[in-house]
């Protein structure tokens, strides 16, 4: 069902059945990597994550593991890195009371960001699929005695949207409200429904 590498990755989210996965993937020519990945967890939680793996581990051996949890059961969202919780809000339960939307994330990012990260996408899951070409490449430099530093800029960014079921107007608003539209796609199988949007930021 799963190649060895997303076996790996499925212990690492604790993936069970009933659990619905959903990528956030951008293709560099014949290669796919995974920027961030969705999860829908069969309990009503919604996590983010991306694959950091041991990247800024501390000396403490504390590791970056950077994810965004909305758990549905007390509506209590919030960021989590170095398993710190961190900007913490209440917003509505995931139950059959749900309405409306609520947003899980905006992020921005650069378009070699995914492949730097390294995580092959599991094109047989759930998933969105950005061309790189469509995103800018912009870089900082910063050049001294010593050398130079290049870092790629975030040129663009991706939100995830949790939207009401057949919610079509939420849809159209969201869709409306962003500027320069790289891609969409609305996940009418989960819930609440999942709505991704990247957008040009330059």
């Amino acid at each position: 069902m799963k190649t060895n590498k997303s076996m790996k990755k499925t212990e690492k989210t604790n993936l069970t059945p009933g659990d619905l996965e959903i990528g956030i993937c951008i293709s560099y020519e014949k290669t796919i990597y995974t920027l961030a990945t969705v999860i829908f967890k069969h309990k009503g939680d919604v996590v983010l994550c991306q694959p950091y793996k041991d990247y800024f581990k501390l000396s403490s051996e504390k590791k970056f593991d950077p994810h965004v949890t909305y758990h549905g059961k007390e509506g209590v969202h919030h960021f989590v890195s170095y398993g710190n919780h961190m900007y913490r809000k209440n917003k509505q339960k995931i139950n059959k009371q749900f309405s409306g939307m609520e947003n899980l994330i905006h992020q921005g990012f650069g378009r070699d960001y995914a492949k730097k990260l390294g995580q092959m996408c599991n094109e047989s899951h759930e998933h969105i699929l950005i061309n790189s070409s469509l995103i800018k490449d912009k870089v900082d430099l910063i050049q001294d005695q010593l050398g130079e530093i290049r870092t790629q800029l975030p040129t663009a960014s991706f939100q995830v949207e949790m939207i009401e079921p057949d919610r079509y107007d939420l849809v159209k608003e969201v869709l409306k409200s962003s500027q320069r539209i790289i891609k969409k796609k609305l996940f009418t199988n989960s819930f609440p429904w999942c709505l991704i949007v990247v957008n040009d930021n330059y």
